[in-house]
């Protein structure tokens, strides 16, 4: 029995549940095979958002539309893990990622066909082929434009006449985690 006022050597029980703290390890981009980022000047960054295409005719189109569209929460998140595989007429055909079938529900792929044919008409349907994919969504696609952007920062902040000043007269630095792009 300890002695009054001294501390148990054991651990409570509630520390031992406790789980084992994850160290923080940056995960690479996606190597988008498909699709094609868009391009900007070496003395700019590119845009999260481009123009929206006119149609959807292919992936690629699709994940240029996708911030387009007016979906939020669990329907935004539906969508954006959707590659287009194929249009017929109005019907576009979608194959989901990482995507359960009890998450698709009627009226998150009606809120979804909505948001389509608020951009694209009013005979655009929807429907999902497959639960997997092959191909980019806009999940990956806006993970690799995030990474290609925070490289286009870091160059554009290294080429600088002031931080090249700074750095050779004083030593200084650059972290490159704490270079994010603000446009």
């Amino acid at each position: 029995m300890p002695e009054s006022g001294s501390q148990p050597t054991t651990e409570p029980d509630y520390q031992a549940m406790m789980p084992e703290p994850v160290t923080a390890q940056a995960q690479p981009a996606p190597v988008l095979r498909d699709a094609r980022l868009p391009q900007a000047e070496a003395s700019a960054i590119t845009p999260m958002v481009g123009p929206c295409p006119a149609q959807l005719t292919c992936n690629q189109q699709w994940l240029e539309a996708f911030a387009h569209l007016p979906l939020k929460g669990l329907e935004r998140s539906l969508a954006k893990n959707a590659a287009l595989r194929s249009r017929d007429g109005d019907t576009l055909a979608f194959e989901l990622n990482s995507v359960p079938e009890n998450f698709v529900t009627d009226e998150r792929k009606n809120n979804w066909q909505q948001a389509l044919r608020t951009l694209f008409g009013n005979n655009i349907c929807l429907e999902i082929v497959s639960f997997s994919t092959h191909l980019e969504t806009p999940d990956h696609y806006e993970t690799a434009l995030t990474e290609l952007r925070g490289q286009q920062a870091q160059a554009l902040l290294a080429s600088d006449p002031v931080v090249q000043g700074l750095t050779q007269r004083f030593g200084a630095q650059i972290n490159p985690e704490s270079v994010e792009p603000l446009v």
